[in-house]
């Protein structure tokens, strides 16, 4: 199998959707940012500096030249939020909307919450240039822009994705001067699944030794969803489970919650909202918000594992017992490991 990774270029990897990389220009503002990311449903781009525009035939710069960082969206709509929580106007109208939620829940309407509009952010920090704010570290981090090439192999992705935090990795064509693709861990995942097993896939989870409980990074039903988006923006995950009294496994939030959080519904709801009521807001009365968590057992393959993480495109899973209480993740790394890839030993780290 390791083999065989090291011979399958990166080039033969599914393409980005219409085989066109979205990008983000360095002149663009925080709003509008925001907004095409979401357009286009995508959670981080390449940021191209608008001093070298785009990629024609007398461009003699790479990528890499052109290329200044890649942007998150949840560190973008954190700027915007911490910025604007920053002025006195937000602050007084914070003040003044809290003394609304506690009168409203004396009064007893527990279903009744104050909703921040987008186009209630200031105005002047909506147009702030997205060089300005990605010059914030301590609000808006860019991502370094370390491409690998077309030539690289499928190897290298794994060890590049599956041991760190790191999420996307951009192609570069041979020549070095465009961006030709994104490789997301969820897209290595479906990669790998559509590849022959060895026999050791047919191993449960069990007899792999992946079925040891670990320390999880997770947050209770009745916490607000707003540490729930902190911790998957300061741990670098990209999602925490939800877990109940008991340990219980009984939802999921996800990077792409933010994108429903802020736009789905062209609003964003307020951040102390218990994660369970969010969840169930988002997914509708009739749906069992712990159906939305991808679970398995000690009795799952890794061939199972592998499958059911590409069906639900995650590349991270969760273990329970026989009472759905959460033991542990099972990371991609993980399973890249026990399927018997030799050469990432030394170099992938399993993700708590």
């Amino acid at each position: 199998m390791a083999s065989r990774f090291l011979q399958t270029p990166l080039s033969q990897l599914p393409a980005s959707p219409r085989g066109e990389v979205k990008v983000v220009w360095s002149n663009w503002t925080l709003g509008q940012c925001i907004e095409f990311l979401h357009t286009h449903n995508v959670l981080s781009a390449p940021v191209m500096d608008v001093a070298y525009p785009d990629m024609g035939l007398q461009n003699t710069r790479t990528a890499a030249e052109r290329c200044v960082g890649i942007v998150d969206f949840i560190e973008l709509v954190e700027a915007m939020l911490v910025a604007s929580r920053a002025t006195e106007e937000a602050e007084a109208q914070r003040m003044a909307n809290e003394a609304a939620d506690e009168a409203a829940v004396a009064a007893g309407e527990s279903e009744t919450f104050r909703e921040i509009h987008f186009a209630d952010i200031p105005t002047h920090i909506r147009k702030l240039p997205l060089s300005q704010v990605t010059a914030l570290q301590d609000v808006c981090n860019l991502q370094p822009f370390a491409p690998l090439s077309e030539e690289d192999t499928l190897l290298t992705a794994i060890q590049q994705l599956a041991g760190s935090k790191v999420r996307r990795v951009p192609v570069v064509s041979t020549d070095g001067l465009r961006i030709t693709n994104i490789i997301s861990q969820s897209k290595l995942v479906g990669v790998l699944a559509g590849m022959e097993l060895p026999a050791v896939a047919e191993k449960t989870l069990q007899e792999s030794g992946l079925a040891d409980p670990l320390d999880v990074i997770k947050i209770r039903g009745e916490e607000p969803i707003g540490k729930a988006f902190e911790l998957i923006r300061t741990e670098g995950i990209s999602g925490v489970p939800v877990v109940g009294i008991n340990g219980a496994v009984i939802g999921n939030v996800s990077a792409r919650d933010v994108h429903g959080l802020m736009f789905a519904s062209g609003k964003l709801h307020l951040l102390k909202m218990p994660t369970r009521r969010f969840l169930q807001r988002q997914a509708g009365a009739q749906t069992d918000i712990r159906t939305l968590a991808v679970c398995c057992t000690a009795r799952d393959t890794l061939r199972d594992v592998m499958c059911r993480m590409n069906a639900a495109s995650v590349h991270r899973i969760y273990l329970t017992d026989t009472a759905d209480r959460l033991c542990r993740v099972i990371s991609l790394g993980d399973i890249v490991l026990r399927l018997g890839v030799e050469a990432l030993y030394d170099t992938v780290r399993v993700e708590p």
